[in-house]
């Protein structure tokens, strides 16, 4: 059986015993791995094969993991998925998702949920934003935006390919909290979304001179503004997972 018949992840990382613990727990739950101890490596081998997704640790000799995400996602913004392994003082989790990661793990993390997050993220989109959410939603964020472009400009709304960053107003939550949002527009890309999601960031009282807002990754989204969503990401190609500061 061709390697690809299967799901393949490319393990980044300058350790070789956490090359070796995650190699061994992906392969456990039916993954292909290969591994590569440096950036510069990694690019060869991506080169050489196709991968379904790239997990890498943030600081490595020569080229680092925001390095080797930025050379990925310049050559697609789609594929591989790419998942960033740091403490959170090495990399804010919001710059890694505005940059093109669609996951950001702390160390110590959690094997088993790296492994889903891989599964879910590689999913086809049908899949992927079909489901039906297991959590209960601590939050509803409702916002309408009167216009897209303008939105983006006032940091109040903007959309990337696995999620948007949405203004507060009545709440604030905290990262890791599941939401139900409502987002409608008079005039943008999609008329209404809808769904479930997770907070992965929050910018509170008006930090870096932008409004109050969180980063929403959508685990689910309604039927109707599926297929739509999907329609946009590959039409504009957003290089941000999660957008914090402007479009890119």
């Amino acid at each position: 059986m061709d390697d690809h018949d299967r799901n393949v992840v490319l393990l980044v990382d300058d350790e070789p015993d956490m090359r070796e613990m995650l190699a061994l727990e992906f392969g456990r739950k039916g993954f292909v791995t290969c591994e590569s101890a440096d950036g510069e490596e990694a690019i060869k081998l991506l080169e050489a094969r196709p991968v379904d997704a790239v997990v890498s640790d943030v600081r490595m000799p020569g080229l680092d993991g925001l390095e080797l995400l930025d050379a990925i996602k310049s050559l697609d913004v789609h594929r591989p998925a790419v998942m960033l392994m740091s403490a959170y003082s090495d990399i804010s989790p919001e710059i890694a998702y505005h940059r093109g990661a669609e996951a950001v793990f702390a160390k110590p993390f959690l094997l088993a949920g790296m492994v889903d997050a891989v599964r879910r993220l590689i999913a086809p989109p049908t899949e992927r934003f079909g489901g039906i959410c297991q959590e209960i939603p601590h939050h509803r964020l409702e916002l309408h935006v009167d216009d897209f472009n303008s939105a983006l400009d006032q940091g109040i709304f903007g959309m990337g390919r696995g999620g948007a960053h949405c203004a507060l107003k009545r709440f604030c939550p905290r990262p890791n909290q599941y939401i139900e949002f409502s987002i409608s527009m008079s005039d943008g890309p999609l008329k209404s979304i809808t769904g479930y999601g997770v907070v992965r960031w929050v910018r509170r009282n008006g930090a870096q001179g932008m409004p109050p807002a969180c980063g929403v990754e959508f685990l689910q989204l309604a039927e109707t503004a599926r297929e739509a969503f999907q329609a946009w990401t590959i039409s504009s190609k957003p290089k941000a997972y999660i957008p914090f500061l402007h479009p890119c």
